[in-house]
């Protein structure tokens, strides 16, 4: 479990959500996945923990916060983890640590929620749409009462370089949607939701039940190379290598923590040491 997460149960007493230490949680809970974008940021730090221990309004955060604390209470799970509201944002060390087990933290959360569409946290969850029906036409037919609805088409992004948001070009969310074991994914025209046994999406063109083959499928990539080192090897550079590098940082010194645990997970089946980024082994093609 996370260190702490965001208790979102309403009391009584007027608290709305707040911060709570997660030793002894044994419940599921929501990792959220979203950029920070260039906007003030909701976060905890040394000054202010003791208060958001008490009470968080949820009228203080911003709404891409507030979007996911109504989805999470809607899914009626309880505890919500966000990265700069349940790590304390000034302490280097506990940053450190915290980033070191992004492999639990999004790999062991119930359902991992990315705000694909949102470039930062001011603008929400839900992108805005011209309307999800543009005409509605009723008639009778054979003494039945018929409507049909036409709506508009809707973008289909089934490759990960083809336009899927903002997040997509963020290199800390690579490694949280390849973790996740559950992504609901909300992009500009279309809801994705993918896991290790299917890929489903708003429109229907990408839909692969009880077909696990996706780009952000980790399990899947592991399975392409389990019998053949090479193949594993191959698929960290020419799949992970490559896609994690053309996305970007706010913080250069975030390059090597940003892909950390994903790396850690293929170091650990293809038993060989990862340093500064490069495999040692680097006769096998590096």
């Amino acid at each position: 479990m996370p260190t702490r997460l965001l208790d979102l149960m309403p009391t009584e007493s007027g608290i709305e959500l707040r911060l709570i230490l997660s030793s002894h949680i044994t419940a599921k809970y929501v990792a959220l996945s979203r950029c920070w974008g260039n906007c003030q940021i909701a976060k905890t730090t040394s000054e202010n923990i003791h208060s958001m221990f008490h009470n968080i309004p949820l009228s203080s955060l911003p709404q891409t916060f507030q979007d996911t604390v109504n989805l999470c209470r809607e899914f009626k799970i309880r505890y919500l983890w966000i990265d700069s509201l349940c790590i304390v944002q000034d302490d280097i060390m506990e940053w450190r640590h915290e980033a070191g087990r992004m492999t639990s933290v999004y790999g062991n959360a119930f359902l991992v929620i990315a705000a694909s569409a949102s470039s930062d946290d001011n603008i929400g969850m839900f992108p805005r749409r011209e309307g999800h029906y543009y005409h509605q036409s009723d008639f009778e037919w054979n003494g039945h009462a018929i409507t049909v609805k036409a709506q508009p088409w809707r973008q289909h992004y089934e490759h990960y370089f083809s336009g899927e948001g903002p997040l997509a070009t963020r290199s800390w969310g690579y490694q949280e949607r390849l973790l996740g074991q559950r992504v609901l994914s909300y992009h500009q025209d279309e809801l994705f939701s993918e896991c290790n046994e299917m890929w489903r999406c708003e429109c229907g063109v990408g839909d692969r039940i009880g077909n696990s083959k996706h780009p952000y499928n980790l399990r899947e990539i592991f399975d392409n190379g389990k019998n053949h080192l090479d193949a594993l090897y191959r698929e960290w550079r020419q799949t992970i290598v490559c896609r994690y590098a053309c996305r970007d940082l706010s913080k250069a010194s975030d390059k090597l923590p940003a892909i950390s645990r994903v790396t850690e997970a293929f170091r650990s089946r293809l038993d060989d040491d990862y340093v500064a980024g490069l495999c040692r082994m680097a006769e096998r093609g590096l």
